[in-house]
C-alpha cells in the first residue's frame, strides 16, 4: 500500500505538490489550508478500504466472495466504488 500511495502522489495530480501533508503524525494541523489529509492518513483509508484484496495472494477468491449473484459488498461494484467515494468527499 505504501507503494502505491506513493505512486498516487508522486505521479498523478490528484495528489500531487501540497494536495497531502507530509507530516510526522496523522493529525492535520488547522493552519493547513491546502492540504486534503496527510500521507499516513491517505494509506490508511486505502488500506481500511481495500486491505483484504491487496493482501490477498489469490485475489480471485476474494472478488468472489465479495462480487456475486448474491449481490456482494458495495466497493466490489464500480458504482459503489464510485458512490462512496463521493459520499466521503462531500462529507469531508
Amino acid at each position: 500500500m505504501a507503494i502505491c500511495v506513493r505512486q498516487l502522489i508522486e505521479q498523478t495530480e490528484l495528489f500531487a505538490g501540497n494536495r497531502i501533508a507530509f507530516v510526522a503524525n496523522n493529525n492535520m494541523s488547522t493552519a493547513n489550508t491546502t492540504s486534503l489529509t496527510t500521507i499516513a492518513n491517505l494509506y490508511d483509508v486505502l488500506t481500511i478500504a481495500l486491505d483484504e484484496f491487496f493482501g490477498a495472494k489469490n485475489t480471485k477468491l476474494v472478488v468472489k466472495e465479495y462480487r456475486g449473484s448474491h449481490g456482494g459488498h458495495v466497493l466490489f461494484r464500480p458504482i459503489g466504488l464510485e458512490i462512496m467515494t463521493r459520499v466521503i468527499a462531500r462529507l469531508t
